[in-house]
C-alpha cells in the first residue's frame, strides 16, 4: 500500500496540464481546490469569527477568491484583500492586523508554487503585518506559504508562518524540508481531479501517508485470534531512575494490540512494574537468556535503558542472534553509535527510531539535517530509519521516503518516543513489514495525539500532552482509522 505521492512543482504542473487536456476545465480545477480548502478551514477553525483572504493575481489568488465565495455561501463571513489592485473588496484597508475582528483567520493566497526568493518589499511587509500566526489571528496558507519555495523548502525571512497549509492536488516536496517546518504548520491536501494514469506514472520525491493509505496498512483481524497469534513482543528497557520509559513502552505495546508483552526489567524493580502494568509479563534482566527470545515476534530495546558495558553486550547479542524484527530506540541507538562498523551489523528487519541528536551521533557529526541523514542511512546501511520530528520521515533502502501526516507540537514531551517504540513493536509483532510498521506506527502515534488535543476542532496553542494521554488514545485512534471511508 503506497501513500500519496510527494511531487515537484514541475511534476504538479504537468499533471494539471494533463487534466486540462483530458477535459477538466481550469475553472473546475480551481473550484475543486477551493472546495478542499474550504472544508479544511471549517474543520480546523470552527470557532473562527470570519476569514480574511489575501489574494494575489495568479491562480493561487483565484483559489482564494473562489474559496471566499464558497464560505460566504455557507453562511460564513469572508472578506478578500487584493493587494495588487490596492483595495479590499468588502473591508476598508486596515492600517494593521488588529483592525480585523479578533478570531479572524487570515488566509494566504498571495503567491503559489512558482515563487522564487526573495520576496518583494511590498509582499514582505504584507506578510509581516498580516500573515504571521498568533493566538488571535491564526493563518492558513493555500498550496504553499508565500515566501516558501515549493521544491527546496527554502524560506524568505519574511515568509508566511501558517498554522495550516492546504496544498492542492498532491503534496509538494518543499513542504517537508526541515527548513520549511516552522512555516507550514499542519499540512492537509485538497484533492484535484487528476488523471489516475498520469499520477501513477509521475515521478515522486517520496510519499505522504494519509488516512486512506494508513487504513490499508492495518493488520487483518482474525475471528480465531488468540494472544500468541496477536503478536509476542519482548521489551528490554528501564534502569534506576528511568523505569517510567519501560512502563510507557510496555503499556503502549499492549494498547496497540500486542497479544503478549514481556518486559525485561531491573530485578529490583520487577515487583513494582508488575503492579503498574498488570497486562504484561515482567522478567528480571540479569543474564542473557539462552536461547534469546525464541518465542518473540518482535523485540523493542533501549527506552530508559542506560548506556553501560553490560547493556552493550545485550545489544550485541540482539543484533547477532535475534531472529525476529527489532526496534532500536533511545539508549540502544546511543550504544549502537559507539559500536565499530555499526552499519554492517544492521539488517533490513531492524527499525531505528532516532531523534535529531541520536541520528547526529550515529553519523558522527553535529546537527545533520534530516534529509541529509536519510540519504546517508539509505545509501550506507540496511534497516528502516524512522527520523522523529514534525512530519516524521521514514526511510529505507528500496522504498520511497515517507512523511507522516499526523501529529502536533504537543507530542514534544517526555516519554513520547517511548510510546512510539512500543507501538512500532506491536505492529511488527503482527507481522507487518518493518517499513510498514514504522510508517503506520508514526501515523497512529500522531493520530492519537491529534485526538487527545482536538486538532480537527482547531487546536489551541497552549496545549500540553502527557505520554500516558497518547497511550489512552491509541485504541480510539485505531478505531477511527478502521472506520475511515
Amino acid at each position: 500500500m503506497c501513500g500519496v505521492k510527494v511531487v515537484t512543482t514541475e511534476t504538479m504542473g504537468r499533471l494539471e496540464a494533463a487534466a486540462v487536456t483530458g477535459g477538466v476545465s481550469e475553472e473546475r480545477l480551481m473550484l475543486c481546490a477551493a472546495e478542499g480548502v474550504r472544508d479544511a478551514l471549517l474543520r480546523y477553525f470552527p470557532r473562527a469569527s470570519g476569514f480574511a483572504f489575501f489574494c494575489g493575481k495568479g491562480k493561487n489568488g483565484g483559489d482564494g477568491r473562489v474559496c471566499a465565495r464558497l464560505l460566504r455561501e455557507a453562511g460564513k463571513k469572508a472578506v478578500v484583500f487584493a493587494p495588487d489592485v490596492q483595495r479590499f473588496e468588502e473591508l476598508p484597508p486596515p492600517a494593521e492586523r488588529s483592525r480585523l475582528p479578533r478570531g479572524t483567520v487570515c488566509v494566504d493566497a498571495l503567491l503559489g508554487i512558482g515563487f522564487r526568493a526573495p520576496l518583494s518589499e511590498r509582499y514582505a511587509a504584507l506578510c509581516r503585518e498580516f500573515l504571521q500566526s498568533s493566538r488571535d489571528y491564526p493563518v492558513a496558507a493555500i498550496d504553499v506559504p508565500t515566501g516558501l519555495e515549493s521544491d527546496s523548502g527554502l524560506a524568505d525571512e519574511n515568509a508566511v508562518r501558517a498554522a495550516l497549509t492546504v496544498t492542492c492536488g498532491l503534496p509538494k516536496r518543499g513542504l517537508f524540508a526541515e527548513s520549511a517546518l516552522e512555516f507550514t504548520g499542519r499540512v492537509e491536501v485538497a484533492p484535484l481531479p487528476l488523471p489516475e494514469q498520469a499520477v501513477a506514472e509521475a515521478d515522486a520525491a517520496g510519499e505522504w501517508l494519509s488516512m486512506q493509505e494508513a487504513r490499508g496498512l492495518l493488520p487483518e483481524f482474525s475471528p480465531v485470534q488468540h494472544k500468541r497469534r496477536a503478536g509476542r513482543v519482548h521489551v528490554v528497557a528501564g534502569a534506576e531512575g528511568m523505569l517510567g520509559a519501560a512502563v510507557l513502552t510496555t503499556r503502549s505495546a499492549v494498547a496497540a494490540g500486542a497479544g503478549l508483552v514481556t518486559l525485561w526489567a531491573p530485578p529490583e524493580a520487577c515487583a513494582q512494574i508488575a503492579c503498574t502494568v498488570p497486562e504484561a509479563l515482567v522478567r528480571p534482566r540479569v543474564h542473557l537468556p539462552d536461547p534469546l527470545f525464541p518465542d518473540a515476534d518482535a523485540v523493542v530495546i533501549g527506552p530508559g535503558w542506560g548506556v553501560t558495558e553490560e547493556n552493550k553486550v545485550w545489544l550485541q547479542a540482539v543484533l547477532e542472534r535475534c531472529l525476529c524484527p527489532v526496534v532500536l530506540d533511545a539508549d540502544a541507538i546511543t550504544l549502537l553509535a559507539n559500536c565499530e562498523n555499526w552499519r554492517g551489523q544492521l539488517k533490513g528487519s531492524h527499525v531505528l527510531t532516532p531523534h535529531a541528536g541520536e541520528w547526529s551521533r550515529l553519523l558522527g557529526r553535529a546537527s545533520v539535517p534530516r534529509e541529509e541523514a536519510a540519504e546517508i542511512f539509505v545509501r550506507e546501511s540496511s534497516g528502516v530509519f524512522l527520523l522523529k520530528g514534525p512530519s516524521t520521515l521514514v526511510a529505507a533502502s528500496g522504498h520511497r521516503w515517507c512523511w507522516n501526516s499526523t501529529g502536533n507540537p504537543a507530542l514534544a514531551t517526555a516519554g513520547s518516543g517511548d510510546v512510539l517504540a512500543g507501538v512500532c513493536g506491536a505492529l511488527l509483532g503482527k507481522k507487518l513489514s518493518p517499513y510498514d510498521a514504522a510508517r503506520l506506527g508514526a501515523f497512529l502515534h500522531g493520530l492519537s495525539a491529534d485526538m487527545a488535543v482536538g486538532v480537527a476542532g482547531g487546536m489551541r496553542r497552549a496545549v500540553f500532552l502527557t505520554a500516558s494521554e497518547v497511550i489512552a488514545h491509541l485504541q480510539p485512534a485505531m478505531a477511527r482509522l478502521e472506520d475511515a471511508a
